[in-house]
């Protein structure tokens, strides 16, 4: 298992005192996604492509890349990738994985995606725009009325601060979980980038098959919520996000277009509902 973490000395500096000491950081390594399109050889033999090189905490690789490509919609389902194999040579040190997909896949890939860079903060990190997601093909949410309450909501909140090793070692990492309508945790996945948890999560859920689209599930995340991070959450069924941060604009406008439950602001005693409040038992 490669690292998540690492030892390294810090100065702590005080009022009163400087002192040398070991602190637990968070690891981040560059992951690159090579592209295979079954049956669409070359003449030298070779045709795998850059899909795309982001920043992110190693492991869950599998999981990670499998919620990018749902994410992106390049595929609609896990049997869509023929395989998957990651390159250990001394030069890509395990950050290299070479996708091969089933050929309907190959006008999914958008032309932006084949060499665009993602970071663990913010970056090009999928389609942006409201009319790109309808192309997408979103199925609807479940309409299902008046079932989750505020008590389930911060009782969910709580149990996240219990349930995220990486940031109780560093301070340093986001995560994605997802709950059932009881507020019991289904999955929960963490990185360095609040994007690629979620990309985890989603990935994780559908290898697995643990959640079936509309289900009455929710996911709670630990950022702010961007126009991506609606986009993550439509692909995975859920018809509810809450999330600890604010929301954009442009991702409330997109809870709104696809009829998603956007909380935002979840604090111990209070949340704020942008859109959707008749999915929730106020």
């Amino acid at each position: 298992m490669r690292k998540t973490t690492e030892n390294l000395f810090k100065q702590l500096v005080t009022d009163t005192a400087t002192n040398t000491e070991l602190d637990t950081v968070i690891c981040e390594q560059p992951l690159q996604i090579n592209l295979v399109i079954s049956g669409d050889g070359t003449e030298n033999g070779s045709n795998a492509f850059v899909y795309t090189l982001t920043m992110r905490t190693p492991g869950d690789e599998q999981a990670h890349i499998t919620g990018l490509l749902l994410s992106d919609g390049v595929i609609t389902n896990k049997h869509q990738i023929l395989s998957m194999q990651n390159d250990e040579d001394d030069n890509s040190q395990g950050n290299l994985w070479e996708v091969t997909l089933i050929a309907s896949c190959k006008d999914k890939i958008k032309p932006i995606n084949k060499y665009q860079t993602t970071y663990s903060s913010c970056g090009l990190c999928g389609n942006t725009s409201l009319k790109a997601l309808e192309l997408q093909g979103i199925p609807p949410l479940s309409n299902r009325r008046n079932w989750l309450s505020k008590k389930q909501i911060h009782q969910a909140g709580k149990l996240l601060f219990n349930v995220q090793p990486l940031q109780a070692l560093t301070g340093g990492a986001h995560c994605a979980a997802m709950f059932d309508e009881n507020s019991e945790l289904i999955e929960i996945k963490e990185d360095i980038g609040r994007h690629n948890a979620l990309d985890k999560l989603i990935g994780a859920l559908a290898i697995n098959n643990k959640v079936i689209r509309n289900d009455d599930c929710f996911l709670l995340i630990s950022s702010r919520v961007s126009f991506e991070m609606v986009q993550k959450t439509l692909v995975a069924g859920s018809p509810i996000l809450i999330a600890l941060g604010a929301p954009s604009a442009l991702a409330i406008q997109a809870a709104k277009r696809f009829d998603l439950t956007l909380i935002a602001f979840l604090k111990s005693d209070s949340f704020n509902v942008y859109h959707g409040d008749w999915r929730l038992r106020l």
